[in-house]
C-alpha cells in the first residue's frame, strides 16, 4: 500500500512539472528613423528606416511601415513612398524641404521654425508598433551686417605709426540712420572721406564658426548718371572670411606704402580710397552697396555659394560738405615800392604785441597782401594733401573764390591779392585795419582780419647755433648725435647757443622751441637738398624778373615736401630743453634702442621790442648704439674667515633701451 501511494505522488509531481501548451510571447519591432541631420531649403531628404529590425523575424517580411512629418509648420509636407522602410538612397520615402521664401514666413518665436520631424512608424507581422523620430535642422540663413566708418584727415596726426582710424579721425557723417529722415540703412557723408563698409558683424547662426564663410560686396547703383564711376568702388567677389571689409572710395594707392598713404592692408587688399571732392555746390552722388554673405563655401569659390546666402544693403548719399575756406595772408611790397627800396613789411610775434596778423610796414610804402586760400571743397584738395605723412602740400586755390576787401584796393585780374598805400605823413604807431572775406562756390565764407603798423624797425637777426652735419644752407642746420656711454663720459647733456642781433639796438627775447617731424624728415632733407643748391644757383644767375621768379619757385617747390610750415608741437618731446628762453639752451640726449634713429626740428628764435622775429632752424637726429653695459658687484662686505659670503650683481645694468644683462 505504500508502494502504491508513493508511486501515486510520483506520478502526480511529473504531470505538474510538464511543459505548458500555451505559446510564447512576441517581442516589440525596433524602429529607427536614422540620424538627425543638416539640410538646405528646397533639398530632396531621401528617408533611411533601414536600421530598423524586428527580433522575431530576421527578415520581417511581413512588417509595415509610414512616414509622417510631425512638426506643426512643416506638417503639410507631403512624403513620397512613405510606406517604405528606406535605405537612404533615391527611390524611396523622401520629401522636399520647404523654400527659403517659406521658412522666412515662418514666425520667429516659433521654436521648430527651423525643424523638420519625421516619425516613423514600424508594425510587425502581429500587429505590434513601434516608433521613431528624425529631426532635420533646417539651414539658416547667415546674417549680414554693415556697419560704416567715414572719416576726414586729422592733419594734426603725423605719427607714421597711427592706424587708419586715428589719421582719419574727424567725423564725416552729417546724418546716420534714423536721423533727419534717413531709413535705417541711409547715410549722408561728407565728401572727400575715407569711407570703409565692415561686414565683420554679420553671423551665421548655426555655423562652427559664427561667422559666414565668404562674403562677396556689390555696387547696386550708383546716381547721378552722370556721377563718375570711377570714384567709387565696383562690386567685388574676392572677399573671403578674414577679409570681409571694403572701400569705398576711387583706390588711391594699391600698394599701401606708407610714404604714399597709410597702409589699409588690415582693411582691404591695402588699398586707401577716398570719396570724390565736388567743385560745384550742392553736388550729391548716391550709391548703394549690397553685401552678400554666404555660410557654406566648399569649393572655395567666393563667385559660388553652395549653401544659404543673406543680404543687407546700405546707402550712401556723398553730399558737398561746404567747409569753410582756411585764408592766411602774407604782405610784401609792391613792385614799385621795392624798387624805392622801401622798407619790407616785418609780421609781428602775435604773442607778445596781442595782435595776430599784425605787420609793421613804412611810412609812404605801397604794401601788398596775397591771400593764400586753402579749400577742403576743392576737387583733389583732399588726395592731393591729406594722404600724405605728414599731409603735405596743401594746395591754394584762388578760382571758384570770391574775394572781398574792406581797406584795401583788390587786383583788377586778381582779386586775391590787393595793396595798401600807407601815406607818407603816417607817425609811428598809426594803424590800418584791413579785412578780407572768402566766400567759396558753396557760399561758406571765411574772414580774416590784418592790421598794418605804421613804423620803422630793423628786422633782428638769430643765427649762431653750431651744427656738425650737412644741412640746406640759409634754411635749415642738422646736427647728429648718438646716445650712449660715450656721451656719458663728456657730459650727457648738449649745449648749444644762438646769436641774436639787432641793428636798433633793441632788447631782444630769446626762444627755443621745438617741433615734430616725420620719421622720413632726414631722407626729405638730403632730397631737397640738391634741388635747392641747384635752384639757389639759378637764382643768383637770373639777369630778369623773369629768371629770379622761375628760380624763387624752384626753392619753394624744393622745400615744399619738408612741410616747415605744418610742423606741430609734439605730444611727446624727444628730449627736454634747459634754458629754452635764454640763448644758451641745453637738453640731455635719450637713450635709444641699439640702431634707432629719431629726429626732431630744434627752432633758435629772436624777438625784438617790436614784436618782429627772426629764427634758426636745426634738425637734432639721434641715433643709438650699442652701450657697453654696467656691471654692478654690489657694496664691500666684511666677512669672517669660513663664513658663507653671498654676492649680488643685481644693480647691472645696460644703458640701451630694452637690452637685457647677462650675468
Amino acid at each position: 500500500m505504500i508502494t502504491l501511494a508513493l508511486l501515486a505522488l510520483v506520478a502526480s509531481l511529473l504531470v505538474w512539472a510538464a511543459p505548458s501548451s500555451q505559446a510564447q510571447a512576441n517581442l516589440s519591432p525596433i524602429a529607427d528613423a536614422g540620424t538627425d541631420a543638416h539640410v538646405l531649403p528646397e533639398a530632396t531628404v531621401n528617408l533611411n528606416g533601414s536600421g530598423s529590425f524586428d527580433p522575431d523575424d530576421a527578415t520581417c517580411t511581413n512588417c509595415s511601415y509610414k512616414w509622417e512629418v510631425q512638426t506643426g509648420p512643416y506638417d503639410w509636407i507631403a512624403i513620397t513612398n512613405d510606406t517604405q522602410q528606406g535605405d537612404g538612397t533615391d527611390g524611396g520615402p523622401s520629401f522636399s524641404v520647404p523654400s527659403q521664401a517659406f521658412v522666412d514666413k515662418v514666425s520667429d518665436s516659433d521654436p521648430q521654425k527651423y525643424e523638420i520631424v519625421v516619425q516613423l512608424t514600424m508594425t510587425d507581422s502581429r500587429g505590434v508598433t513601434d516608433s521613431d523620430t528624425v529631426t532635420y535642422s533646417i539651414n539658416q540663413r547667415p546674417v549680414a551686417d554693415i556697419q560704416l566708418f567715414a572719416g576726414l584727415r586729422d592733419r594734426d596726426v603725423v605719427d607714421a605709426e597711427a592706424t587708419v582710424a586715428e589719421r582719419y579721425s574727424i567725423s564725416a557723417v552729417i546724418d546716420g540712420p534714423g536721423e533727419n529722415g534717413n531709413r535705417d540703412n541711409e547715410w549722408d557723408i561728407m565728401e572727400g572721406a575715407l569711407v570703409i563698409l565692415d561686414g565683420t558683424g554679420s553671423t551665421d547662426p548655426d555655423g562652427r564658426s559664427g561667422v559666414p564663410a565668404s562674403y562677396q560686396w556689390e555696387q547696386v547703383t550708383l546716381q547721378p548718371s552722370t556721377a563718375t564711376a570711377a570714384n567709387y568702388a565696383a562690386s567685388q567677389t574676392n572677399f573671403a572670411a578674414d577679409q570681409p571689409r571694403l572701400v569705398v572710395g576711387a583706390v588711391v594707392n594699391n600698394s599701401g606704402a606708407d610714404n604714399q598713404s597709410p597702409s589699409v592692408a588690415d582693411v582691404a587688399v591695402g588699398a586707401t580710397g577716398l570719396l570724390p571732392s565736388f567743385a560745384t555746390a550742392g553736388t550729391t552722388n548716391t550709391v548703394y552697396y549690397r553685401l552678400n554673405v554666404c555660410d557654406i563655401d566648399a569649393t572655395d569659390d567666393d563667385a559660388t555659394c553652395d549653401g544659404s546666402t543673406g543680404s543687407a544693403v546700405i546707402k550712401i548719399v556723398v553730399n558737398d560738405s561746404s567747409i569753410a575756406p582756411t585764408v592766411e595772408i602774407e604782405a610784401d611790397l609792391s613792385t614799385a615800392s621795392a624798387g624805392r627800396d622801401d622798407a619790407k613789411p616785418q609780421e609781428t610775434v602775435g604773442a607778445i604785441t596781442g595782435v595776430e596778423n599784425q605787420f609793421l610796414v613804412a611810412a609812404g610804402s605801397t604794401v601788398e597782401l596775397t591771400a593764400n586760400v586753402t579749400d577742403r571743397d576743392q576737387a583733389g584738395y583732399m588726395a592731393a594733401s591729406l594722404l600724405a605723412t605728414p599731409p603735405r602740400p596743401r594746395p591754394t586755390y584762388t578760382t571758384a573764390h570770391t574775394y572781398v576787401w574792406s581797406g584795401a584796393n583788390a587786383g583788377a585780374t586778381d582779386r586775391s591779392v590787393a595793396t595798401v598805400r600807407v601815406p607818407r605823413d603816417a607817425e609811428d604807431g598809426d594803424t590800418i585795419d584791413v579785412m578780407l572775406t572768402v566766400t567759396d562756390s558753396s557760399r561758406a565764407s571765411a574772414q580774416v582780419s590784418i592790421q598794418l603798423l605804421v613804423g620803422t624797425n630793423t628786422k633782428p637777426t638769430a643765427g649762431g647755433v653750431q651744427t656738425n652735419g650737412t644741412g640746406i644752407p640759409t634754411v635749415i642746420g642738422r646736427s647728429s648725435y648718438t646716445d650712449g656711454i660715450q656721451n656719458r663720459k663728456d657730459g650727457a647733456t648738449v649745449t648749444l647757443r644762438g646769436v641774436g642781433n639787432d641793428a636798433d639796438g633793441d632788447p631782444l627775447i630769446h626762444a627755443w622751441v621745438l617741433r615734430e617731424t616725420p620719421d622720413d624728415f632726414g631722407t626729405l632733407m638730403n632730397t631737397a637738398l640738391p634741388l635747392f643748391g641747384a635752384a639757389a644757383q639759378a637764382l643768383q644767375a637770373a639777369t630778369d624778373d623773369a629768371g629770379r621768379a622761375a628760380a624763387r619757385l624752384q626753392i619753394g617747390q624744393a622745400l615744399e615736401p619738408l612741410g616747415l610750415g605744418d610742423l606741430e608741437e609734439p605730444e611727446k618731446p624727444l628730449f627736454e630743453l634747459n634754458g629754452a628762453f635764454t640763448d644758451t639752451v641745453s637738453f640731455d640726449v635719450p637713450e635709444l634702442k641699439v640702431g634707432e634713429t629719431k629726429g626732431t626740428l630744434l627752432i633758435f628764435t629772436v624777438i625784438d621790442s617790436k614784436g618782429v622775429s627772426d629764427s634758426q632752424l636745426v634738425y637734432i637726429e639721434i641715433t643709438g648704439d650699442d652701450d657697453v653695459p654696467i656691471a654692478d658687484a654690489g657694496d664691500d662686505q666684511q666677512v669672517d674667515p669660513e663664513a658663507f659670503v653671498r654676492l649680488n650683481g643685481s644693480a647691472s645694468s645696460d644703458p640701451d633701451v630694452g637690452d637685457s644683462v647677462d650675468h
